[in-house]
């Protein structure tokens, strides 16, 4: 007859059983994916945290712009279009509804304006709207336009006035109000008048950076420190009411606010919509007239076009499911409106 502690010893040469082995093996497994959720939670967590501060700074950097100049950012043209865009004009008591501005190579010191009109929504994604620029936040806010202005004496002149951070007073038509003695030849950075402002926004924090195109020294755009683009929107709201024999354009209902998509629209008709970006739920959308918006971890705001979209998700868009990785894609934008 074995003896307790025989029976001991010969229990704890057998070892492991299969089921238990199988079962030790998947409690590691689950407790390593739980793992694997908090640290990419975290993660996410953290570029959100940047992309806020990145936000922020800008807004404070716009706010300031409409202290020292009057007049919000203009929009700037970020690219070239194929065939011209029908002009947008205040004249006959309308006022416009926004405006684009586009160096023109022909008179490089001045913003030529353009029209712009309302983009259609196309029924594949109801998210498109051309309401916004990623090059005016660096060239109004930071001065970062130093592309020369071209012409005579003053060829070496930075169209505003300003080499490097800085730039000379906006204008309401987009143009900076260089002095007169620098655009006929005069050293720049000099004292000699004018308006001159410093940069507003610090891109040598870590959340921000200016980014030149070397292949094309025009276009500069603003990202936070993880690349992701941030983008300026202007609009103005209202909707056309007949008054008498001419047309007013006014708010009299939540329908009749045009903001752009990206930044706030109406959560019944669209369920899936953000709180903050919810117009019958957020009161401070229906005053604002200018956002800025950040792509946001996944750095897709969601109504790129596909190609360009299934690029920044690293994924394949399928096109059945097109509507749905645009939603999913713009819920972690992050938006702060102003006026």
């Amino acid at each position: 007859m074995a003896t307790p502690l025989a029976t001991r010893r010969r229990t704890i040469e057998r070892g492991f059983t299969l089921i238990e082995v199988l079962f030790s093996v998947l409690i590691l497994g689950v407790l390593i994916g739980l793992l694997f959720v908090a640290f990419r939670t975290t993660r996410r967590y953290a570029a959100s945290v940047t992309d806020r501060q990145a936000v922020n700074a800008v807004k404070m950097g716009v706010s300031r712009f409409v202290e020292e100049c009057g007049i919000a950012p203009p929009l700037v043209r970020d690219r070239a279009v194929a065939s011209p865009r029908t002009v947008v004009t205040g004249g006959g008591g309308i006022p416009a509804r926004f405006s684009v501005y586009d160096f023109s190579p022909a008179s490089a010191d001045m913003a030529v304006l353009r029209d712009v009109t309302f983009p259609a929504p196309s029924d594949v994604n109801p998210f498109a709207d051309a309401r916004y620029s990623e090059r005016s936040l660096p060239v109004y806010l930071a001065g970062a336009c130093d592309f020369p202005m071209g012409g005579a004496a003053a060829s070496d002149l930075p169209i505003d006035g300003v080499r490097g951070p800085g730039f000379y007073k906006a204008k309401a038509d987009g143009t900076f109000d260089v002095p007169a003695t620098l655009r006929a030849g005069g050293a720049p950075g000099g004292r000699t008048g004018g308006s001159k402002i410093e940069s507003l926004l610090d891109a040598s924090k870590s959340y921000l950076q200016v980014v030149q195109d070397p292949a094309d020294p025009e276009r500069v755009e603003l990202l936070d420190s993880k690349n992701v683009p941030v983008r300026f929107y202007r609009w103005v709201n209202g909707a056309a009411y007949p008054q008498g024999a001419r047309t007013v354009y006014e708010v009299r209902s939540i329908d009749d606010l045009r903001l752009p998509p990206m930044v706030g629209r109406k959560g019944s008709t669209y369920p899936t919509t953000p709180l903050d970006r919810d117009i019958e739920k957020n009161p401070e959308l229906r005053d604002a007239n200018w956002a800025i918006v950040s792509a946001g971890p996944d750095g897709a705001f969601g109504d790129e076009p596909l190609a360009l979209l299934s690029q920044r998700l690293g994924r394949p868009v399928p096109a059945a499911d097109e509507r749905k990785f645009r939603l999913d894609a713009e819920k972690d934008n992050v938006v702060e409106v102003g006026r």
